[in-house]
Parts: structure tokens; sequence; C-alpha cells
């Protein structure tokens, strides 16, 4: 489209201020809008990283957790199995002998055997 020439040369003159305003009002929209794109790829970019890390420290953290689950049977069979074991061991102490009694039976009974050569003199 072909534009008109102006007659007036204050008017060219206008117009052509204007256009040199307009052509900088959009270089600077150009600049800012490449900026914000600038930006815009760096948040992409850290927003990327962040996801990788946060998968790297979930990942760690379900196997720490399998691994605990691991654990944790494992604690609970040896429990179980001490379960059985602890009746046993009530048993076996209550039939056991009571030896402080039967040493002190015993020592009374050495004094006792000690004596009867004296007394039978």
């Amino acid at each position: 489209m072909a534009s008109p020439v102006p007659e007036d040369p204050a008017t060219a003159l206008a117009l052509e201020r204007l256009r040199g305003v307009v052509g900088e009002s959009f270089a600077e929209i150009k600049g800012s809008l490449a900026l914000l794109v600038q930006r815009s790829d760096q948040h992409d970019r850290a927003l990327t990283q962040h996801r990788a890390d946060t998968e790297r420290a979930l990942d760690q953290q379900r196997a720490d957790t399998a691994d605990l689950d691991q654990r944790l049977g494992e604690v609970e069979r040896v429990q179980a199995a001490n379960a059985d074991v602890r009746p046993r061991v009530d048993a076996l102490e209550e039939r056991r002998w009571p030896l402080t009694p039967i040493v002190a039976l015993a020592a009374v009974l050495a004094v006792v055997v000690a004596m009867i050569p004296l007394l039978l003199r």
C-alpha cells in the first residue's frame, strides 16, 4: 500500500517523527519480549532441574522405605521367635534348683558334721 505524500512539510515532519517513535517503541517492546522469553527459558531449565532432583530424592526415599520395611519384617520375625522362646525360659527358671537355700543347708550340715566329733569326745 502506497502511503500518500503529505503536502504540508510540517505534517511530513510530524509523520516522520511519529514513525521514529513507533519504531523505537516496537524495538523496546521486542527487547522486553526477548527478555521475557529468556527468563521463561531460564525458569523452564530450573524447573526441569528441580523436577529431576525431586525425582531422585523421591526414588531415594522409596528405596529407604523399602529397606526399612524389610528391616521391620526381620524385627517382627525375631520378636515372634522370641515370643515362642520366652514361655520356655520362664518354665525353666521355675523348675531350677534353688541354689541359695541349698548352699545354706550344706553349710549348716558341714558345721554339724564338724561338731559331731567334738561332741562325741
